[in-house]
Formats: C-alpha cells, sequence, structure tokens
C-alpha cells in the first residue's frame, strides 16, 4: 500500500515539473520557430537581382561588368557596352578582359530595357 502512495506521489511529482518546465519551453521553442520563419520570409524578399542597381543612369565599369557576370546563364537577358566606336553584346558569355576590356573606374550611361516586367537588355555606354 506504501508503495502505491510513494509511486502516485512520484508520478504526481512529474507531472508538476513537466507542468512548471515543460509547457514553458515548448512555447519557447514554438516561438522561436516562429520567428525564425518570419525572418526566412524577410530573407526571400531579398532576391540577388535586387541587390543590383540597375535603375542608376551613371554607372561604373565594376557595375557594368557586375552586370555581365550576373546575366551569363540568362539567355533572355543582353547586355551592351560601348566604349568610343567598339561595342560587344553579352548572351549567355561571361566577361574576359582579354576580349573586350572594361575599366572599373570608367563612367557609363545605364539604359535598362524591360519586358513583361523582366529585364530584357542592358545598354551601357561609356561617358
Amino acid at each position: 500500500m506504501q508503495e502505491g502512495i510513494v509511486e502516485a506521489i512520484i508520478t504526481v511529482l512529474i507531472l508538476i515539473f513537466l507542468t512548471v518546465v515543460g509547457v514553458p519551453m515548448i512555447k519557447n521553442n514554438s516561438e522561436l520557430v516562429t520567428e525564425t520563419l518570419d525572418y526566412t520570409d524577410d530573407l526571400s524578399s531579398i532576391t540577388k537581382e535586387s541587390l543590383l542597381d540597375l535603375d542608376r543612369n551613371t554607372i561604373k565599369g565594376g557595375d557594368v561588368i557586375s552586370f555581365i557576370r550576373f546575366y551569363k546563364d540568362n539567355s533572355s537577358v543582353e547586355v551592351i557596352v560601348n566604349i568610343g566606336a567598339d561595342s560587344h553584346t553579352y548572351i549567355n558569355e561571361n566577361y574576359d578582359k582579354d576580349v573586350f576590356e572594361i575599366n572599373y573606374e570608367d563612367s557609363f550611361t545605364n539604359i535598362v530595357e524591360y519586358e513583361n516586367g523582366q529585364v530584357k537588355r542592358i545598354t551601357c555606354t561609356k561617358n
């Protein structure tokens, strides 16, 4: 009989412990998961393309090279670079200074054309 009472007391103590400690831990964990998902949603709205500042009128040569490298795997976007009488069009092509050299510090006029909300053509002309 005493063993039954001792077991019942131990069971009650374990349940009280789980209620006092376990429930707040579960609540905190669910809050952490919710906060993490909210943060992930915020990050998912940042795309690589949003990091490119396409809409500036005047850019540097380093920006032009960044555009070329970013769109090298996208056949629907062409990047046209005009330097004096020379011109080069990049479609599915990475920047190679031996083919067409762009100085990182040169200033360029930037024109971006869109089609259905997507970038179609970027024309960069050296000033």
